[in-house]
């Protein structure tokens, strides 16, 4: 809209100077200077050029044409501007009316494939969240072979050195495999996005399941299942961060 406006105040002061300019009376002075005057500016010279002007005259004469085209000017383009709103809401105007009607003489037309939109998109989106949480890559199906209970139930240190391990192998630098650093910072990325993918997957399937007609949409997780995945990334993370408390600790008394 901006450009529109832009482009319309350029183009109206184009048009007025182009078609103003063949209209003015030209005045050639002794120094060289050319004093413009409308032909509704009232001011005549008297004095003749050869014998001297009155230069406090002239100075007056001209801020005065001065002023009476600036006012042109912006009279000129106050009425388009003023016209381009006036027909740009007459247009939006027309143009929401002639969508309200049509809405209210296809209203079942409308509302079905409203629906299946509605549906299609959540179904869609659900699947998305189920792919994206089934990768072979992602941590959340680290250690999928036992459950959330067995899981817990081992040994901190000999967990912790499991995963260790696994972020080395999984998150190097390919440019620099012997680089800790690199694995450590991606592995803290990477389990945070899966929580908030896991927090965005149970606000969708929360709101899809309160739908009417929730029969028509795919729950490929339930709601206690998500919330098992959200604890086992919430308990990897905890043992990941068991040991980089102790590890700052320790080097901290070394140095």
């Amino acid at each position: 809209m901006k450009y529109i406006l832009v482009l319309l105040t350029i183009g109206s002061f184009w048009l007025f100077f182009t078609t103003h300019t063949a209209e003015l009376d030209y005045v050639t002075l002794e120094d060289g200077k050319i004093l413009v005057f409308p032909p509704r500016q009232e001011i005549i010279i008297t004095q003749n050029q050869k014998t001297g002007v009155d230069t406090s005259v002239l100075a007056k004469a001209e801020v005065e044409n001065r002023n009476i085209i600036y006012n042109e000017i912006y009279v000129n383009i106050k009425q388009e501007f003023t016209t381009f709103i006036t027909n740009a809401q007459e247009s939006a105007t027309g143009l929401i009316n002639f969508i309200t009607t049509w809405i209210q003489q296809h209203k079942l037309r409308v509302t079905c494939v409203t629906a299946l939109s509605i549906y299609g998109i959540i179904n869609i989106m659900l699947c998305h969240y189920y792919y994206k949480l089934t990768q072979k890559t992602k941590w959340v199906v680290w250690q999928k072979e036992r459950s959330n209970a067995e899981l817990f139930a081992l040994p901190h240190k000999q967990l912790q050195q499991q995963l260790l391990n696994f972020i080395h192998e999984a998150c190097a630098n390919q440019q620099n495999p012997i680089d800790p650093s690199h694995a450590l910072a991606q592995f803290i990325e990477e389990i945070d996005k899966e929580l908030k993918l896991l927090a965005d997957y149970k606000k969708l399937l929360y709101v899809a399941q309160r739908l009417p007609l929730s029969r028509f949409i795919i729950t490929w997780h339930t709601h206690e299942k998500i919330t098992q995945l959200h604890e086992r990334l919430l308990f990897i993370k905890h043992i990941f961060f068991s040991w980089l408390s102790v590890y700052n600790c320790n080097q901290t008394q070394n140095c």
